[in-house]
């Protein structure tokens, strides 16, 4: 038993020194170069020798059974009679009695009466008189030259055109008109009338020589103003809440829904085709499959040139 400890401390101490021999051990080969990972190499992309697949037709599949029958436009028939028709309900209480006006125990308000001023009306407004005489009239400009020539119209030194006819048709079509070409040379363009004598001078605004009118000042009333208007006041009490009338006899019964004792229409079945789906078009390249990727295998691992270091003992 004490061999057994003593062994033991033995190699817990050896264990806690460290490990000299493998942390300082020196190579003699140089350290491995890195390791430098070169891309894949780009496969060129492959070319096919035939030409691209057609685009699908347009043109819709053809089936071999005949086509679903039309839906059948008539309602189903019910073989029960049809609902009664609807009673109103009829009341077995007297109808309400008709509503009338409340009738106010006081006098109805006076009637009101316009407000009478003491003072006198404003005068009525005189038109304001100027001391100037009143500008004088505007007289027409007039110009010191001649006036223009009137205008004559151009003569031409040819003919007239002859007049047009009506094309009679008579089975072609009538030739293209020709425009007709005068003789004589076009008329001279129209040159604008030049005045030889100056302008008419600017107009100049007229200038009163008495002073504008005052300004209007409002009238004041030497009465005072009236009084404000009071609402009327009713001395009876005023018209009771009305009550909602209540009915004598019980409300109506509820309504039930009818029920057919005929079944109810059978349900729709989707149609069922006899023939086979249209298979689904598959394009064959006339043209071999490309080529398989190639695989490159993987770089090597580094070789050391020197021996391992020695093992380790305890």
């Amino acid at each position: 038993m004490a061999s057994f400890i003593a062994t033991l401390l033995v190699a817990i101490v050896a264990l806690c020194f460290p490990l000299e021999t493998n942390a300082n051990y020196h190579y003699s080969s140089p350290p491995p170069p890195p390791i430098k990972k070169s891309p894949p190499p780009l496969s060129p992309p492959y070319h096919y020798k035939s030409p691209p697949p057609p685009p699908p037709p347009k043109t819709h599949y053809v089936y071999k059974s005949p086509p679903p029958p039309p839906p059948p436009k008539t309602h189903y028939v019910y073989k029960s009679p049809p609902p009664p028709p609807k009673k109103p309900y009829i009341y077995k209480s007297p109808p309400p009695p008709p509503k009338k006006p409340y009738l106010y125990k006081s006098p109805p308000p006076p009637p009101k009466k316009p407000y009478v001023y003491k003072s006198p009306p404003p005068p009525p407004k005189k038109p304001y008189v100027y001391k100037s005489p009143p500008p004088p009239p505007k007289k027409p400009y007039v110009y010191k030259s001649p006036p223009p020539p009137p205008k004559k119209p151009y003569v031409y030194k040819s003919p007239p055109p002859p007049p047009k006819k009506p094309y009679v048709y008579k089975s072609p079509p009538p030739p293209p008109k020709k425009p007709y070409v005068y003789k004589s040379p076009p008329p001279p363009p129209k040159k604008p009338y030049v005045y030889k004598s100056p302008p008419p001078p600017p107009k100049k605004p007229y200038v009163y020589k008495s002073p504008p009118p005052p300004p209007k000042k409002p009238y004041v009333y030497k009465s005072p103003p009236p009084p404000p208007k009071k609402p009327y006041v009713y001395k009876s009490p005023p018209p009771p809440p009305k009550k909602p009338y209540v009915y004598k006899s019980p409300p109506p019964p509820p309504k039930k829904p009818y029920v057919y004792k005929s079944p109810p229409p059978p349900p729709k079945k989707p149609y069922i085709y006899k023939s086979p789906p249209p298979p689904p078009p598959v394009y064959k390249y006339k043209s071999p499959p490309p080529p398989p990727p190639v695989h490159y295998p993987p770089p090597h691992h580094y070789y050391y040139s020197s021996p391992p270091p020695p093992p380790h003992h305890y």
